[in-house]
């Protein structure tokens, strides 16, 4: 069996935490044969703080997809933004109430890299430049912090082929086409060689839709876990403050 985890909301918990008895379910499935993916709306630096998870993963995906990495960091596929986005974005970033970041490997184009709001970011690695400064690096993604969804709707307009994850009241993100989950889920079956009947994914969120909808059994994780989560699952399992996730798997695989 392949089994493919969300981070946030699903194994990492409302701290930022990972129980020990996650990751011990987790090599447990390895020690049964078991294959692990991590696939995460993280970017590559936003999961560093978790080494212990990658070092179990056959496979791990970020960026909601668009990068998908074997356990020896080789890429396997990417999908990136296109050029333009960046200038659309300088062009109406102050039509905006917050803020657009602009994501290359390990740089973050930004209105105001001193502002405070971008602490973590720097802490973990990100070199902050303004938007000015950036002169036609790949961009891996788009975020967007912002209630307003005038921006996102010119971009969908104008860019129907990429992939959008919208939360509402808190703003967006834009990865390159086909940079979802359930792509993501769909090329780490085919280099494993695992069936898609064979292949379990848990999540929680908006960007987990696709990915829960293409495995061959999706499991929707917490009580807050999104509309479109719970309609494409077949189940739902508990929080993981609640340990659902840890629980589902060791009174069914383990």
């Amino acid at each position: 069996m392949l089994f493919a985890f969300d981070l946030d909301g699903t194994i990492i918990n409302h701290n930022y935490q990972i129980g020990a008895k996650v990751l011990e379910t987790l090599s447990l499935l390895k020690a049964e044969g078991h294959h692990v993916a991590v696939i995460t709306g993280r970017s590559v630096l936003a999961v560093s703080p978790y080494p212990e998870i990658t070092q179990l993963c056959d496979y791990v995906a970020f960026n909601h997809g668009a990068i998908v990495r074997d356990a020896a960091g080789k890429t396997i596929q990417q999908s990136f933004l296109p050029e333009a986005i960046a200038t659309h974005v300088q062009e109406h970033r102050y039509d905006l109430d917050d803020e657009a970041s602009l994501h290359a490997q390990k740089r973050c184009y930004v209105r105001n890299p001193e502002h405070v709001f971008w602490q973590w970011s720097r802490l973990i690695g990100y070199e902050l430049l303004e938007h000015g400064h950036y002169q036609g690096e790949k961009l891996d993604k788009l975020a967007v912090h912002s209630s307003s969804t005038k921006l996102l709707n010119q971009l969908q307009e104008e860019y129907k082929q990429l992939s959008y994850y919208h939360w509402q009241d808190i703003g967006f993100e834009v990865v390159g086409a086909k940079g979802n989950k359930g792509e993501a889920l769909s090329a780490i079956s085919r280099a494993l060689g695992v069936a898609q009947k064979d292949t379990i994914a848990f999540g929680d969120g908006v960007n987990d839709v696709e990915m829960l909808a293409w495995a061959g059994r999706g499991i929707a994780v917490g009580e807050r876990a999104y509309q479109g989560v719970l309609q494409v699952a077949d189940e739902r399992v508990a929080s993981p403050e609640e340990g659902g996730v840890v629980r589902w798997l060791r009174a069914k695989f383990l």
